[in-house]
């Protein structure tokens, strides 16, 4: 297993420690930057209440030296708190004295929201744009004992301005921390990987690791015991090959070197030569058989159409009736039309084969019927013998390649034990079931179901 990788949209390999790291960084960041904004605005709104009460408290002071000394006070204030401007205004509004020696011809006052509160109540306080300098002002207004009204005012701090006055602060904070997330999300990965480049593949059950990983192990487990299992399909599959062809390999070899030493009698060479030709056919079938089975082993339909299963009955067991009339079997097909969508030839075999072996495994003076039409859900195909039956130990077994229940029969029939296999893979392949019932000494009938399309 490669280190902390997987592949990504682009098909190149990426690391966990990016993806982890990219996944803590964004969180970081909108994590610092919501803090940012609720620090900024939680500090703003603080800075807004002192700074109002500060000039508040200013005024006061100022206007109780202004009763006691005089307007004259006012000009020593100039030099001393350049940030604050103060303004003296007489009950019409008119502006006396300010700070700012260019204001002094400034315009009435009276209509100001502070000066009308001053006026009415003793003191006013506003927050506003400045006609006169454009900018967002504190205006704080006490009216004095002789009813002039003194106004301090000064420039609100806005957000922005708290904003990046804390700015600096804030990504030399951000940086900081994002350098201490890449070296413990670096050691914290390590360490977690570490344990998972270990694992035993071999017995991943046998793993005591994290509890997220229960689920692949358990996969990787029954993959592992799939792939025995293949393996010893394979290994037998190849072993049964190997024993059906030297069978008959054995037996032309065999007759061959008896004619071959002219050990046979003229009239008899022509019953050697038939044996030596059953035995050739009995290998080209099995041959066949297995290039079918390797094909249904594919897995993908090819190009199929719309099939009567009625007709192709018919057609198999009219090929069939030579075979049938030697054993003694009667032949029928039943039902009605039953169309299908399939592989035409894949369902001729599966019909050909259920047909087949049931006259092969019949009974002098028996009987196989093939009822084909609709049942609830979809199509049916039933094969119905008289024949010997299966012992119920036997059932489950009989879709087995080159599984036989009576081996001594299907070596007189020429069976390859490879028909049934064959059913089960085309029926399989078209999304149908196979149900089978059988009794010994009074026949058997397979049922092949093919579910309507919208219920596969």
């Amino acid at each position: 297993m490669a280190e902390g990788k997987r592949t990504g949209r682009g098909g190149r390999p990426r690391s966990i420690q990016y993806e982890f790291l990219q996944s803590v960084t964004l969180i970081l960041v909108l994590a610092m930057l919501i803090s940012y904004g609720l620090t900024t605005y939680l500090i703003y709104r603080q800075s807004a209440q002192v700074l109002r009460e500060e000039i508040f408290q200013q005024a006061e002071y100022i206007a109780a030296a202004i009763n006691v000394s005089g307007e004259e006070y006012l000009k020593n204030l100039d030099e001393t708190d350049p940030d604050t401007r103060f303004t003296l205004i007489d009950p019409a509004g008119n502006v006396l004295y300010d700070t700012d020696q260019k204001s002094i011809a400034m315009e009435n006052h009276l209509d100001r929201p502070e000066i009308q509160e001053a006026i009415e109540s003793g003191k006013g306080f506003q927050i506003r744009q400045s006609d006169s300098l454009g900018t967002e002002m504190y205006y704080a207004a006490m009216r004095l004992e002789d009813g002039n009204i003194l106004r301090t005012s000064r420039p609100a701090r806005t957000v922005f301005f708290m904003a990046m006055r804390f700015l600096p602060a804030m990504i030399i904070l951000v940086l900081v921390i994002l350098m201490a997330s890449w070296y413990v999300t670096r050691v914290r990965i390590r360490s977690l990987v570490g344990p998972i480049n270990r694992l035993d593949l071999e017995e991943p059950l046998g793993n005591d690791l994290y509890i997220e990983l229960r689920p692949l192990l358990r996969r990787i487990d029954t993959q592992n015991r799939e792939k025995e299992a293949v393996a010893g399909m394979r290994k037998e599959f190849s072993a049964n090959v190997s024993h059906e062809l030297k069978t008959p390999l054995t037996s032309i070899s065999g007759y061959a070197e008896i004619m071959k030493s002219g050990l046979v009698r003229a009239e008899d060479m022509q019953e050697f030569a038939d044996r030596i030709y059953k035995e050739a056919q009995r290998m080209i079938k099995l041959i066949d058989d297995i290039i079918r089975l390797s094909r249904l082993d594919e897995g993908s339909l090819p190009e199929t159409e719309t099939v009567d299963l009625h007709a192709l009955a018919a057609e198999a067991l009219e090929t069939l009736r030579p075979a049938a009339a030697e054993n003694g079997v009667r032949l029928s097909a039943e039902g009605e039309a039953c169309e299908i969508c399939g592989v035409r030839q894949i369902l001729e075999e599966i019909i050909y084969n259920l047909a087949e072996n049931a006259i092969k495994y019949n009974k002098k003076g028996g009987s196989v019927t093939v009822w084909t039409g609709p049942v609830p859900g979809g199509k049916a195909l039933r094969v119905t013998d008289t024949g010997i039956g299966i012992p119920e130990s036997e059932q489950e077994r009989i879709f087995e390649r080159f599984y036989r229940v009576d081996k001594s029969h299907s070596r007189t029939t020429g069976g390859t034990g490879l028909g049934l296999s064959i059913v089960k893979h085309g029926v399989l392949l078209h999304g149908g079931l196979i149900r089978l019932e059988s009794r010994m000494g009074e026949g058997t009938r397979i049922e092949v179901f093919f579910p309507d399309p919208e219920k596969k």
